[in-house]
């Protein structure tokens, strides 16, 4: 974990995170890891740490919804993860999409040590 030292995961980081999401972390998303951005859970402007429990991988549409306050991400400490739009007729919203979508902990989620963080706080 490298706290507040740096706001760029290190490649040991990333290979974890790969690891962990072999695409996009948002459910549902099928874009690779190599064409996603890590963000931090926490915002880092936000003072978020740039710790493993606090980064997420997820592809440049949904990191732009993040920013943009569309889709708010959360992670709980075993890592499941959910997305939900801020309101159904949101730019790219899936169709019916009000409720969250969440995918459950299975082989590619292992446990983490401390996220339970909400996206819209956080920064890349």
């Amino acid at each position: 974990d490298l706290e507040r030292t740096t706001r760029i995961a290190n490649q040991a980081q990333r290979r974890v995170l790969r690891a962990l999401h072999p695409t996009c972390g948002v459910p549902g998303c099928d874009v690779r890891f190599d064409l996603c951005e890590v963000h931090h859970l926490w915002w880092w402007r936000h003072g978020g740490p740039t710790n493993l429990a606090n980064l997420i991988p997820i592809c440049t549409r949904h990191h732009t919804q993040v920013h943009q306050h569309i889709l708010v991400i959360t992670m709980t400490l075993d890592r499941r993860i959910t997305a939900t739009y801020t309101h159904p007729n949101a730019p790219n919203a899936p169709p019916g999409d009000a409720a969250a979508r969440s995918t459950p902990t299975g082989s590619s989620h292992t446990p983490s040590s401390s996220c339970n963080h909400r996206l819209e706080r956080s920064s890349r």
